[in-house]
């Protein structure tokens, strides 16, 4: 079975397919170890009704990434109020395992945003964005890992 951009070692894996809803799509949560060094990776793979391969795919440490971006971006959208004649346009972006967050600020108005995860699209004002979706998927698939690793250490 191949995870995508899940991390291997050379070592024996043991690994393990969780059932999920994150932002709002069903997911495969796969989580592997190797238990040799005990590293623990986890990948969500968002399903698509017709087709058994995944319509996206996300690594954990991709989202813990995005949701660092989305904190910092409420706090540096005042980067954007820059409105000199020469400017021609800007904006604040981050890229984290293909999902990707644009902040623009048009001029005379607020300052909006674009979220995308995969199949998961959201956009809006700046005050609307948020983190708690990301770091919700975050913590269920710590959740996963962390049963997964104990199993692992058992014998």
């Amino acid at each position: 079975m191949t995870w995508g951009s899940a991390k291997r070692q050379g070592g024996l894996q043991y690994q393990a397919t969780y059932d999920a809803k994150l932002f709002g799509v069903g997911c495969d949560v796969h989580v592997s170890v190797d238990l040799s060094t005990g590293d623990v990776s986890v990948l969500a793979a968002m399903r698509r009704l017709i087709s058994p391969d995944p319509a996206f795919q996300i690594s954990k440490d991709e989202l813990v990434c995005l949701s660092a971006c989305i904190k910092s971006a409420k706090d540096r959208v005042g980067l954007l109020a820059d409105t000199s004649a020469e400017l021609k346009s800007q904006n604040l972006s981050c890229s984290c395992g293909g999902a990707s967050l644009v902040v623009v600020l048009p001029p005379g108005k607020v300052a909006s945003f674009s979220l995308t995860i995969g199949l998961f699209h959201e956009h809006g004002s700046i005050d609307k964005l948020s983190s708690k979706e990301v770091d919700d998927a975050i913590a269920k698939m710590e959740t996963f890992a962390a049963l997964v690793a104990a199993k692992a250490k058992m014998k």
